[in-house]
Protein backbone atom coordinates (compact mmCIF):
# COMPACT_ATOMS: atom_id res chain seq x y z
CA UNK A 1 0.00 0.00 0.00
CA UNK A 2 2.92 2.37 0.52
CA UNK A 3 3.32 2.79 -3.27
CA UNK A 4 -0.30 3.89 -3.71
CA UNK A 5 -0.54 7.64 -4.23
CA UNK A 6 -3.53 9.71 -3.14
CA UNK A 7 -5.91 10.84 -5.86
CA UNK A 8 -7.28 13.70 -3.76
CA UNK A 9 -6.50 15.55 -0.54
CA UNK A 10 -9.16 17.16 1.62
CA UNK A 11 -9.14 18.75 5.04
CA UNK A 12 -11.82 18.24 7.65
CA UNK A 13 -11.26 20.93 10.23
CA UNK A 14 -7.59 20.41 11.02
CA UNK A 15 -7.27 16.80 9.84
CA UNK A 16 -5.79 16.00 6.44
CA UNK A 17 -7.76 13.30 4.62
CA UNK A 18 -6.16 11.41 1.73
CA UNK A 19 -8.33 9.61 -0.81
CA UNK A 20 -6.86 6.58 -2.56
CA UNK A 21 -7.91 4.40 -5.49
CA UNK A 22 -7.09 0.94 -4.19
CA UNK A 23 -8.73 -1.00 -7.01
CA UNK A 24 -5.34 -1.91 -8.51
CA UNK A 25 -3.90 -3.02 -5.18
CA UNK A 26 -6.22 -5.95 -4.54
CA UNK A 27 -6.92 -8.76 -6.96
CA UNK A 28 -10.49 -9.55 -5.95
CA UNK A 29 -13.16 -9.63 -8.66
CA UNK A 30 -14.99 -6.56 -7.45
CA UNK A 31 -11.79 -4.48 -7.45
CA UNK A 32 -10.85 -5.73 -10.91
CA UNK A 33 -14.24 -4.66 -12.31
CA UNK A 34 -13.92 -1.12 -10.97
CA UNK A 35 -14.10 1.49 -13.75
CA UNK A 36 -11.88 4.47 -12.99
CA UNK A 37 -13.36 7.91 -13.44
CA UNK A 38 -11.84 10.31 -15.92
CA UNK A 39 -10.44 12.20 -12.93
CA UNK A 40 -8.65 9.09 -11.67
CA UNK A 41 -7.23 8.49 -15.14
CA UNK A 42 -6.07 12.13 -15.23
CA UNK A 43 -4.34 11.68 -11.86
CA UNK A 44 -2.52 8.64 -13.23
CA UNK A 45 -1.31 10.60 -16.28
CA UNK A 46 -0.38 13.55 -14.07
CA UNK A 47 1.77 11.31 -11.86
CA UNK A 48 3.58 10.19 -15.02
CA UNK A 49 4.04 13.85 -16.05
CA UNK A 50 2.00 13.26 -19.20
CA UNK A 51 0.36 16.68 -19.19
CA UNK A 52 -1.42 16.51 -22.58
CA UNK A 53 -3.31 13.35 -21.58
CA UNK A 54 -3.89 14.74 -18.08
CA UNK A 55 -5.66 17.74 -19.59
CA UNK A 56 -7.68 15.55 -21.98
CA UNK A 57 -9.04 13.48 -19.09
CA UNK A 58 -9.57 16.48 -16.82
CA UNK A 59 -11.62 18.10 -19.57
CA UNK A 60 -13.67 14.90 -19.96
CA UNK A 61 -14.19 14.79 -16.19
CA UNK A 62 -15.23 18.44 -16.03
CA UNK A 63 -17.53 17.96 -19.02
CA UNK A 64 -19.36 15.32 -16.98
CA UNK A 65 -19.09 16.89 -13.52
CA UNK A 66 -18.35 20.59 -13.90
CA UNK A 67 -15.56 22.22 -11.96
CA UNK A 68 -14.65 20.28 -8.83
CA UNK A 69 -12.12 21.15 -6.16
CA UNK A 70 -9.66 18.38 -7.02
CA UNK A 71 -9.76 18.91 -10.78
CA UNK A 72 -9.36 22.68 -10.37
CA UNK A 73 -6.40 22.24 -8.03
CA UNK A 74 -4.71 19.97 -10.57
CA UNK A 75 -5.41 22.41 -13.41
CA UNK A 76 -3.95 25.32 -11.47
CA UNK A 77 -0.82 23.28 -10.80
CA UNK A 78 -0.46 22.45 -14.50
CA UNK A 79 -1.07 26.02 -15.65
CA UNK A 80 1.28 27.40 -12.98
CA UNK A 81 4.07 25.06 -14.08
CA UNK A 82 3.56 26.26 -17.65
CA UNK A 83 3.60 29.95 -16.72
CA UNK A 84 -0.07 30.47 -17.61
CA UNK A 85 -0.59 32.76 -14.64
CA UNK A 86 -3.82 34.45 -15.78
CA UNK A 87 -5.46 31.03 -16.09
CA UNK A 88 -4.20 30.12 -12.62
CA UNK A 89 -5.59 33.38 -11.26
CA UNK A 90 -9.00 32.82 -12.87
CA UNK A 91 -9.41 29.20 -11.79
CA UNK A 92 -7.99 29.73 -8.28
CA UNK A 93 -10.11 32.77 -7.46
CA UNK A 94 -13.26 31.18 -8.91
CA UNK A 95 -12.57 28.07 -6.84
CA UNK A 96 -12.04 30.16 -3.70
CA UNK A 97 -15.35 31.91 -4.37
CA UNK A 98 -17.13 28.55 -4.73
CA UNK A 99 -15.53 27.11 -1.58
CA UNK A 100 -15.46 30.27 0.53
CA UNK A 101 -15.11 28.48 3.87
CA UNK A 102 -12.60 25.84 2.76
CA UNK A 103 -9.34 26.69 4.47
CA UNK A 104 -7.24 24.50 2.14
CA UNK A 105 -8.66 26.08 -1.03
CA UNK A 106 -8.06 29.56 0.40
CA UNK A 107 -4.51 28.63 1.41
CA UNK A 108 -3.76 27.09 -2.01
CA UNK A 109 -5.16 30.18 -3.72
CA UNK A 110 -2.98 32.36 -1.48
CA UNK A 111 0.10 30.30 -2.26
CA UNK A 112 -0.44 30.40 -6.01
CA UNK A 113 -1.12 34.13 -6.10
CA UNK A 114 1.83 34.85 -3.82
CA UNK A 115 4.15 32.80 -6.05
CA UNK A 116 2.82 34.52 -9.20
CA UNK A 117 3.36 37.90 -7.55
CA UNK A 118 6.94 37.05 -6.64
CA UNK A 119 7.73 35.61 -10.07
CA UNK A 120 6.12 38.48 -12.01
CA UNK A 121 7.04 41.12 -9.43
CA UNK A 122 3.39 42.23 -9.48
CA UNK A 123 2.30 43.52 -6.07
CA UNK A 124 -1.40 43.08 -6.92
CA UNK A 125 -1.02 39.28 -6.71
CA UNK A 126 0.91 39.44 -3.45
CA UNK A 127 -1.69 41.75 -1.89
CA UNK A 128 -4.50 39.48 -3.01
CA UNK A 129 -2.65 36.44 -1.67
CA UNK A 130 -2.70 38.03 1.80
CA UNK A 131 -6.50 38.14 1.64
CA UNK A 132 -6.71 34.41 0.87
CA UNK A 133 -4.17 33.50 3.57
CA UNK A 134 -6.24 35.53 6.04
CA UNK A 135 -9.40 33.70 4.94
CA UNK A 136 -7.66 30.36 5.41
CA UNK A 137 -6.67 31.36 8.95
CA UNK A 138 -10.19 32.56 9.75
CA UNK A 139 -11.74 29.29 8.60
CA UNK A 140 -9.20 27.08 10.32
CA UNK A 141 -7.42 28.87 13.16
CA UNK A 142 -6.06 25.49 14.30
CA UNK A 143 -3.77 25.52 11.25
CA UNK A 144 -2.54 29.13 11.49
CA UNK A 145 1.05 28.02 12.15
CA UNK A 146 0.87 25.64 9.18
CA UNK A 147 -0.49 28.42 6.96
CA UNK A 148 2.30 30.77 8.05
CA UNK A 149 4.86 28.06 7.28
CA UNK A 150 3.39 27.64 3.79
CA UNK A 151 3.56 31.43 3.28
CA UNK A 152 7.24 31.46 4.29
CA UNK A 153 7.99 28.43 2.10
CA UNK A 154 6.62 30.23 -0.97
CA UNK A 155 8.94 33.17 -0.23
CA UNK A 156 11.93 30.84 0.13
CA UNK A 157 11.05 28.93 -3.04
CA UNK A 158 10.34 31.80 -5.42
CA UNK A 159 12.17 34.83 -4.01
CA UNK A 160 15.54 34.18 -5.59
Amino acid sequence: MKDVKPIAIYWIRDVKVLVFNISKVFSNFQALEYQESNYEIAVDYFSKKDIPNTIVYLNKFMGENGHQKSSDLMLTTIFFQNGQFERVYTIATNMANRYKTDFFVNMQCGQMLQAIGIITKDQKYISLSHYYYKQATIYNPYKSDFIMTQYQNVIKTYNK
